[in-house]
């Protein structure tokens, strides 16, 4: 794409994104413009938000004081009124507590929420942590329309040879889904980037490790990880980081890979400390993709996804790259102090979302679309409904950390 052409986007989605947000409503029924908070537990945050029927599902991760993080979803109709939510508990979690373990309790927790290919309930993409080997497990929760467990199934059962397997996100697929994350041969290893494909029924079609550099997985703690996978013409592109020499300074990474798995292309990010969160197609003249992401960004030790209780501030700057779908890189701008953690579509466009000045934030290169107005993240973002976009997250308020959305006409 030429510098013009490059020049000519930005000003149509700063157009694209001049609507202000509309003051929230206490009134029932569908709102121009609502925000809802989840008061129930002392920390709580969205992971991840999809459009399903006549409104959407949130997912994501909530503790009470004293309490292990446990996973939740709830529905809200088009007005943001709740219709259900319901919290999500591993049989891991559930026998410690029942058997009044001894030590730590394991922690549940959803990173991302993915349609469900018949259109009823959604997929809940997770995970459980046992403290006390430092190990991820993935975790799936497959939820009907009203939000009952149709099945759940852990990592461990179609991995047996993965010693920590971490689910950050993935896309629902024609067959099935594409589940993307992290996958390590042994609990005090780093680990390699991590591709599983389900069918419908939660079986597996095929999973595969993806190293990024040279180097032997079982001997390493080097850490590569996919965060985000978009379905493209010829397969999928998933997106996420990897360690070129040291852990702790990791580079970006785009895979293009057909639908058997196999590899099409690749995009480092070489130079500066980068890391891609989301992806969102673009239907674009020049390109077919938009992946977003943070520059040197200073998050607290030991998160994954944003997921686990913690102070919900992220420093550093963010990035928007636009590319083809046969992995050629056409544009990159650089956001100051704006790190990017989601990607979807808004009316006119591709949005994203994340912080700036400690406020959650949803907007383009150009313009503010969204500002939480106190500090907070902006990490899902979906489709409303009506040409509107549901950016979703937490807000702290006090020593309170709240799960939060708002619908943005």
């Amino acid at each position: 794409m030429s510098r013009i052409d490059r020049r000519r986007f930005l000003r149509a989605m700063a157009a694209a994104a001049g609507t202000a947000t509309a003051p929230a409503g206490a009134a029932a029924g569908a709102r121009e413009g609502w925000e809802w908070t989840d008061g129930g537990s002392r920390f709580g945050t969205v992971n991840g938000a999809v459009a399903v029927g006549n409104g959407a599902v949130l997912a994501g991760t909530v503790a009470a004081e004293g309490e292990p993080s446990a996973g939740f979803a709830a529905r809200l109709a088009a007005g943001g009124e709740v219709v259900w939510r319901r919290r999500y508990v591993s049989d891991d979690q559930r026998e410690a507590l029942e058997a009044d373990v001894l030590g730590p309790i394991p922690q549940d927790g959803i990173s991302a929420v993915l349609p469900a290919p018949d259109g009823d309930g959604a997929l809940l993409v997770g995970w459980t942590y046992h403290d006390s080997v430092a190990v991820y497990v993935g975790r799936l929760v497959r939820i009907a329309s009203d939000g009952r467990v149709s099945w759940e199934r852990s990592a461990g059962e179609f991995s047996p040879h993965l010693a920590y397997g971490y689910l950050a996100g993935g896309v629902a697929t024609e067959e099935g889904y594409l589940l993307c994350g992290m996958g390590s041969p042994g609990i005090m290893l780093g680990g390699a980037g991590w591709l599983v494909s389900l069918d419908a029924g939660g079986r597996v079609r095929w999973q595969r490790l993806y190293p990024a550099t040279d180097r032997d997985v079982e001997r390493t703690s080097l850490r590569d990880v996919f965060r985000g996978a978009v379905a493209v013409d010829g397969g999928y592109v998933v997106g996420g980081h990897y360690d070129p020499r040291e852990v702790g300074d990791p580079r970006g990474w785009l895979l293009g890979i057909d639908p058997a798995g196999g590899v099409r292309w690749e995009d480092r990010f070489d130079g500066e400390p980068t890391q891609v969160h989301a992806l969102a197609t673009s239907d674009a003249a020049g390109y077919d993709l938009l992946a977003v992401g943070t520059v040197a960004s200073e998050v607290d030790p030991g998160d994954r996804q944003f997921s686990r209780p913690h102070r919900p501030g992220v420093g550093g700057d963010g990035f928007v790259a636009a590319s083809t779908a046969g992995g050629d890189r056409v544009w990159r701008e650089r956001l100051p102090g704006t790190p990017l953690l989601a990607a979807g579509h808004g009316p006119e466009g591709v949005l994203a979302g994340g912080v700036r000045r400690g406020s959650g934030w949803v907007g383009t290169v150009g313009r503010t679309v969204v500002d939480s107005g106190g500090p907070g993240l902006v990490t899902a973002l979906a489709d409303a409904g009506s040409g509107r976009v549901l950016a979703a997250g937490r807000r702290r308020r006090a020593v309170r950390t709240d799960a939060w959305a708002r619908a943005v006409p």
